[in-house]
């Protein structure tokens, strides 16, 4: 028995536009959307799979949650000729389970254009939907006790420890039945394997805030063929072409000033911390902080920041 699928990382959709985006980034990403749709269609696929945070909020507003429903429920006015599921994310339910019924991404289920499911009946696949704890669950094997070939989830797996808690791929229980683990929330394209099991994060299609992975990969989504009787497969990656380019969409020169200023502060509070300073001391904190600052090169901005708080503190107020 051999199944296609097209796996789709996480899309979030909004109508509103990030700070970081110079284009109209709802426009952009329904375009997204429905190409995701047509390369379905034009592989004969089985299954399309959204690996949650398909809105980037719990409710994006009418116009982009119904332009999103029309694009999931028809090719003009045809029905997609594939099966479509949604794991649920945590941006879509605003990190509370509980919430799922307040959220936009009921109303697709509800509509019937997505299937919210745990899994497919007749078929060897398993959804892990986010819940607060479901990291922890990993960590504590709970995989092990679920004995499906292909596992879709929305968690924090990575294939090597990042500065923030994850779940490492490597230290994974799993069923000896489980081939492979398919993992959006982490916005970084990903592959690693162990033991014969197979990790892949597609990276995320809806870039919602400025990163420099963004710049070094092209936005795309993973197509699978697996053959359940006797386990092969195969996969690949298929570029969107309506993914405008990184330094279209994002306002490159302005983020590079923010770092660089983000920097130059960092050295200016490390500087002020270590107990080096080695400028004159005239006793008036506000004024030796305006010399050293301007000795060192010190954005005027960050260092009047600084003089205000301390004037509220000296005069008896609160920051």
């Amino acid at each position: 028995m051999i199944k296609r699928f097209l796996i789709i990382g996480d899309n979030h959709l909004d109508s509103k536009t990030p700070l970081s985006r110079l284009d109209n980034y709802m426009e952009t990403c329904l375009q997204e959307l429905l190409e995701t749709l047509q390369i379905a269609k034009a592989n004969k696929v089985d299954y399309y799979i959204l690996l949650g945070d398909i809105f980037n909020r719990i409710s994006v507003g009418g116009e982009c949650r119904n332009r999103a429903l029309e694009i999931l429920s028809s090719d003009n006015g045809e029905p997609w000729p594939f099966e479509k599921y949604l794991v649920v994310g945590n941006h879509d339910i605003a990190h509370d389970p509980d919430l799922m019924e307040k959220a936009d991404a009921q109303s697709l289920v509800s509509a019937g254009c997505v299937k919210f499911v745990d899994t497919i009946e007749g078929l060897p696949v398993r959804f892990w939907h986010f819940t607060p704890k479901l990291d922890r669950n990993l960590k504590e094997g709970v995989m092990k006790d679920f004995d499906e070939k292909i596992m879709f989830m929305h968690a924090s797996i990575t294939d090597r420890p990042f500065a923030f808690d994850t779940v490492l791929f490597d230290e994974l229980t799993v069923h000896p039945n489980t081939k492979l683990i398919f993992s959006g929330h982490i916005h970084k394209k990903m592959e690693a394997e162990k033991d014969g099991v197979k990790f892949i994060n597609p990276g995320s299609v809806g870039r919602n805030r400025i990163s420099d992975d963004y710049s070094k990969t092209k936005v795309s989504v993973i197509g699978l063929q697996y053959d359940f009787s006797n386990d092969e497969y195969k996969t690949k990656v298929f570029e969107l072409k309506s993914s405008l380019p990184y330094d279209v969409i994002f306002d490159v020169d302005a983020s590079k000033a923010k770092k660089s200023e983000n920097k130059n502060t960092q050295k200016f509070l490390e500087a002020i911390t270590s107990g080096s300073v080695a400028d004159k001391i005239s006793g008036n904190i506000a004024d030796d902080l305006i010399l050293f600052a301007e000795n060192r090169n010190i954005l005027k901005e960050v260092t009047d920041m600084a003089v205000m708080a301390i004037n509220i503190i000296q005069s008896g107020g609160e920051l």
